[in-house]
This record gives C-alpha cells, structure tokens and sequence, in this order.
C-alpha cells in the first residue's frame, strides 16, 4: 500500500528562526514516520537548499520576491506574490492526498480556493483577520475578515492551537466544521533541554526577571519599564529582537537605570546562560491580543522557575492554573509593583509539578502525531 501524500504549504519554515518555522519543522518531521511529506517555502535564505534534504521528508524552497517589510502596502503586495508562487509551484507538482495550509499567512488561505476542498486542512496559528479587523485595520481588516471567513467556510478540517481559537471556530460555523485543537507545545528536545536547567539554590543581590521573545507591538515590553525604574532590588534583562525594539530603546534611554539591560538577539544555544541566571521569567502580550497563547509559554513553564504573566483572554486562562504562576491583566499595569514585591517568596520552590503538566500534555511530537491520524481519516 502506497504512503498518503501530504503538501504543507508555509510562508514560515527553517532557517528561519520564528516561532511558526520551529512548529512546522516538527510537524513535518512527526508526520513523516508514516506518511510521504514535502514542505512548499519560500527561499528567503539565498544559501537555502532546492529539493530534498536529509530529514525524512522533501522541501522545496519556492523562487521568493524581497521587498521592504517595513511599508504596509509593500510588504502586503510582497507577500502575496510570493503566496501565488508557492501556490503555483505546488500545482506544478501534481496531486497530493492532503493539503495543510498554515496560517497566520493569510494569503495561503485566501489561495487554497485552487485546492480540492475536501482534501484541504487549515492549520491556524494565529487568527490574523481577527486582529485586523477589531485593531483598526477598516475597510481592509473588514475586507480580509470577510474573504477568510469565506474561504474558511468551504473547507471542513480546520486545526487550532487554544481553546479561544476553538470556540471562535465553533461560533463562526455554528460548529458544523470539524475544528480540533492541537496545542502549540514545544519539541521534545527542546523541553529535555529547557527542563535539565539547573536553579540557583539562593538569589543572591538582585531578583532577576527575564524576558525572552520577539519585542512588537503585540508585546510591548517597553510599558514594563517605568516598574523597574528605581527598584534597584530587581533586574530586568531583555532578550531578543522585532518591529519596536527603537521604541524599547527610546523609553529606556529616557529612563535610564542600570537595572534594565536589553541585550539584543541571541541564537538558541546563547539563552541558556540566560535562563540558568534568570530568577523569574516574563511573558507578555498587550492588550487587544486575547486570542494568542505563544509558543514561549509552554517553554517558560517547562522551565522549573516562577512565570510573571502580563496578558488577557487565552493566555491568562492558560496560566493561571499553574502553581509557579503571577498573572497580571494586561490592562492594568498598576498592580505589577505590588505582584514584584511578592515575587521574593516564590523563589526557591520546586515547580517540578508544573514541568510534568508540560511534558504529560505539551509536547509537539505527541501532538501531532494524533494531527497526523485526524488528517488522513
């Protein structure tokens, strides 16, 4: 019997380093023990390779247009040419069994229109349109909330990675689709990895708090600032890159202070020493973002250290269920002196439970490989 035959189109994909690259590499990798997978990217990276590679599974890296990501139209334009490429590439290469689109690319969505319908799965990650539409993005967020929902609407399988996304899901079809959740987790080496670092038996000085992640508007770390200003008991180290990392340095150089330190991008095999110093870990997302639960989660929480969580809607829902959990509503930013001041004792505890929640339910090869079974039914 011949193996089913799975296309997964992604805008993001390795050597990326993003969130959505690192997921679609596992996904690719888990669905390849039993089933013929090729993976359909952009050649973003010159040096990329064309064609297979030793893996298990086929990419093909697509011809990829560059453009200026830092206009709208630009970059909305450019991003849409580069989808219709992918698209026509994988026509090109005749027939698959099933066709998983990833999304927080809107325009895959909008293109799976030239795919046989009930061989389609929508795998979302993100519910772009949503954010467009309810941030301002008038007739244009209304427009692409419009064709999504349409283009979502002839399609029957559509995956999600929280409970929020599910039950917006359910709610827009009336759940008449069949709409599975597939947390976004963590691979499991990077939870063996995460898990194995080591806690400082004291805290010696300082308490240090840690953010690692991507620093735009959807996190808006620079509102954190003006908390630390002064409180020379704390340490605020900042870890990573994005759209408003001028705006981090704008604020921190009007504040000053030697206890907030941003210490720019760093590959993977850097965060160690990072985390092994960090006292308490920061994630954060700004208001308007209820829907997102981020990957840095589950890795936070693999992590055996107390998590300070500044959010609303999905992610505060996720977290606050954790022992070694501070939530702090995103929308009011006033209690977080008074939640530092608590942080103190936390420090010290053994939030092993916390790791095992993680490892017994988070882990994206476990995931996926019951992805794998629903896709192909």
């Amino acid at each position: 019997m011949m193996q089913k035959r799975i296309a997964i189109l992604t805008y993001y994909f390795s050597p990326e380093i993003t969130a959505a690259s690192s997921r679609i590499e596992v996904l690719a990798e888990s669905l390849a023990k039993k089933y013929s997978v090729t993976v359909f990217c952009p050649r973003k990276n010159r040096k990329g390779k064309v064609g297979s590679v030793d893996v298990g599974y086929d990419v093909v890296r697509c011809l990829y247009v560059r453009y200026n990501q830092s206009n709208f139209v630009i970059r909305t334009f450019g991003e849409l040419v580069n989808c219709i490429l992918l698209i026509i590439t994988l026509l090109r290469r005749g027939a698959y069994d099933r066709y998983v689109i990833t999304v927080p690319s809107m325009f895959l969505l909008f293109l799976s229109i030239f795919l046989p319908k009930d061989k389609v799965i929508i795998d979302v990650r993100d519910l772009v349109w949503r954010y467009l539409e309810k941030t301002g993005g008038g007739y244009v967020g209304k427009a692409f909330f419009w064709i999504s929902r349409k283009c979502l609407g002839r399609i029957n399988k559509i995956s999600v990675t929280n409970q929020f996304e599910k039950d917006y899901m359910d709610q827009l079809f009336n759940k008449k689709k069949d709409v599975r959740l597939f947390s976004n987790g963590l691979s499991r080496e990077k939870y063996r990895l995460l898990s194995s670092i080591k806690r400082k038996k004291e805290v010696v000085g300082q308490i240090k708090i840690l953010y690692v992640g991507n620093i735009g508007v959807a996190q808006r770390i620079e509102e954190m600032l003006p908390y630390f200003v002064g409180k020379e008991d704390y340490r605020f180290d900042v870890v990573g890159g994005g759209a408003s990392v001028s705006c981090l340095l704008g604020v921190l150089s009007s504040y000053g202070g030697s206890n907030i330190v941003y210490h720019g991008i760093k590959k993977w095999s850097e965060l160690y020493s990072y985390y092994e110093e960090a006292d308490v870990l920061l994630i954060k997302l700004s208001v308007g973002y209820e829907s997102a639960l981020p990957s840095k989660v589950y890795e936070a929480f693999a992590i055996n250290r107390p998590v300070l969580v500044v959010g609303e809607g999905e992610l505060v829902r996720f977290c606050e269920g954790f022992a070694n959990s501070v939530v702090i509503p995103a929308s009011d930013l006033s209690v977080l002196s008074e939640k530092l001041d608590g942080l103190g004792e936390m420090l010290g505890v053994d939030y092993s439970g916390t790791q095992k929640i993680i490892s017994e339910n988070y882990i994206r090869e476990d995931l996926f490989e019951q992805f794998g079974e629903w896709c192909v039914e």
